[in-house]
Formats: structure tokens, C-alpha cells, sequence
């Protein structure tokens, strides 16, 4: 019984602290602005990525944890989302 209770907990939490699409495209806009170590392309990103991240994200929500595909020119970005964190599955150019 304590494992069914402590079960369901985990997963309450899981549910309450999924992340959400646009958790995950100031994410990636964050880590865009990280691999960039020009002042000017960042103000870029920080304009432009929210916007162009969002246009080309695919988001699957299973409830406990959001699956994210990225798809932008020849690169693209997999990951998943839980607990309010991003993990990397992927990352191709």
C-alpha cells in the first residue's frame, strides 16, 4: 500500500511539474544565447527565437513528461521534459 501511495505521489508531482511548450522554447532560446559569444546575435535570439523556436517545435505531451523535436534549416534538437527540466536526447546538424 505504501508503494501504490507513494507511486501515485511521484506521479502527482510528475503531473504538476511538466513543463511546459513555452518553458522549453525559453529553454532552447537560453542555450542558443549560451553557444553565442557576440553581444549582437544574442539580442538576435533574444528577439527573434522565441518566436522562430515555437514556429518550428513539435510538442508531444504524454501528462508526466513532454516529448520536444526541433526542426530548424539542418539541425535538430530532441528532448524531454519533466520535473520543470530539460534533458537533451539529441542533437544533429
Amino acid at each position: 500500500m505504501k508503494k501504490v501511495l507513494l507511486a501515485g505521489v511521484v506521479l502527482l508531482v510528475m503531473l504538476l511539474t511538466n513543463p511546459s511548450k513555452d518553458e522549453y522554447v525559453q529553454w532552447l532560446t537560453d542555450k542558443a544565447k549560451e553557444k553565442s559569444n557576440n553581444s549582437l546575435v544574442n539580442a538576435g535570439i533574444q528577439l527573434l527565437g522565441p518566436h522562430i523556436f515555437s514556429a518550428v517545435t513539435k510538442e508531444d505531451n504524454w501528462l508526466f513528461i513532454s516529448y520536444y523535436d526541433t526542426k530548424i534549416q539542418n539541425h535538430e534538437i530532441k528532448a524531454l521534459g519533466l520535473f520543470k527540466h530539460f534533458i537533451p536526447l539529441s542533437e544533429q546538424s
